[in-house]
């Protein structure tokens, strides 16, 4: 690609920055879904699902201690989701690039492959590696080709 040095060191910093955010989001996030756990004596691995945490707090439950958590739930699984958009942010310029470089001939194809793409930046946000421009890149151009070949697209 011809994306520079300076270039890649700034988007591995600036993707740095954005996924110690977002690790440091996803691990209060659970540590709020055990405690809410804990207050409904479930499980502590037990899934939070939408009806209880939009609905009223349970029988026997302090409701003003369940609406708290919940809130500061909510409110991390917020602040994960915006660390996604930011790294969307970030990535689609090398998405665009990717796709008008190495896939330029799928053109009927464009939007689906950008798509693809941002799921390939999605998919990565899981990962922790030292150089995230470099894993990003390999993971959009692998889901990229998966999807052509999923669909009976890919070149020879």
């Amino acid at each position: 690609m011809n994306i520079s040095e300076k270039e890649q060191l700034t988007i591995n910093n600036e993707a740095n920055k954005i996924l110690n955010e977002y690790f440091s989001m996803l691990n209060h996030k659970d540590a709020v879904r055990r405690k809410i756990n804990e207050l409904l004596h479930v499980n502590p691995t037990k899934p939070l699902t939408i009806a209880l945490l939009m609905g009223p707090a349970p029988r026997g439950v302090d409701s003003k201690r369940f609406k708290v958590l919940v809130n500061i739930y909510i409110s991390y699984m917020a602040q994960a989701d915006q660390c996604k958009y930011k790294m969307i942010e970030l990535f689609k310029p090398i998405v665009n690039h990717i796709i008008e470089t190495e896939y330029a001939s799928y053109t009927q194809h464009q939007e689906n492959l950008y798509v693809v793409g941002i799921s390939g930046v999605l998919l990565s946000m899981g990962q922790i590696c030292p150089d995230p421009y470099a894993y990003y890149c390999q993971r959009i151009i692998v889901e990229i080709h998966q999807f052509l070949d999923d669909n009976g697209l890919l070149e020879e």
